[in-house]
C-alpha cells in the first residue's frame, strides 16, 4: 500500500491509499473543502495522521473564506476518522509517531498579531487514546522521536 496526494479540479490535495496488488484506491480525505498537506503512518499501520486544513465558512477582513487548520487520525480503510488537535488560531506540522504508536510529536505554530514577535512554534506531544496534548519545548521546530 502506499500514499499519494492528489490536486483536485481547484488544486486542493487529497491524501489517498492505493493497494497496489488490487489497484483499489482509497480517499482518505475529509469534506470536499478540504485541503491535505501531510500524512504520518503509525509504526503499527493502524492509523494515518493527516495535517488537514478545512474551510470554516467564516470571512476574514479580506472577505476571503478562513481556513481551520486540524489534525485528522484515520485508518487506512478511510474508516473511523476524527479530529485529534484542533485549536483556533493555531496550525500544525512536522508529526512524528512514538515508536510504539501511542504519542504523536508534531509542532505547533500560533499566530499572535498582537504580539511583538507575531507568532512562535512549540513541540507538543498528544496521547492518541486520550487525545490529551502537553507542551515539550517552548520556541522549538521539527521535532523527531529518536531510536
Amino acid at each position: 500500500m502506499l500514499f499519494a496526494s492528489e490536486a483536485q479540479g481547484d488544486t486542493r490535495l487529497r491524501v489517498k491509499t492505493y493497494e497496489l496488488a488490487t489497484t483499489q484506491s482509497t480517499d482518505l480525505g475529509g469534506a470536499n473543502d478540504a485541503s491535505d498537506y501531510s500524512v504520518a503512518w503509525a509504526p503499527d499501520g493502524s492509523w494515518i495522521a493527516i495535517d488537514r486544513n478545512v474551510a470554516s465558512g467564516a470571512s476574514g477582513a479580506s472577505g476571503a473564506s478562513q481556513a481551520s487548520n486540524q489534525v485528522w487520525l484515520v485508518k487506512p480503510d478511510g474508516s473511523q476518522s476524527r479530529v485529534l488537535l484542533h485549536e483556533d488560531g493555531a496550525s500544525y506540522s512536522s508529526l512524528n509517531w512514538s515508536p510504539d504508536g501511542r504519542h504523536l510529536l508534531f509542532s505547533r505554530y500560533v499566530l499572535d498579531l498582537s504580539a511583538q514577535a507575531p507568532g512562535h512554534f512549540d513541540i507538543y506531544v498528544a496521547d492518541i487514546l486520550t487525545g490529551e496534548t502537553r507542551a515539550l519545548v517552548t520556541g522549538g521546530d521539527m521535532p523527531a522521536f529518536l531510536p
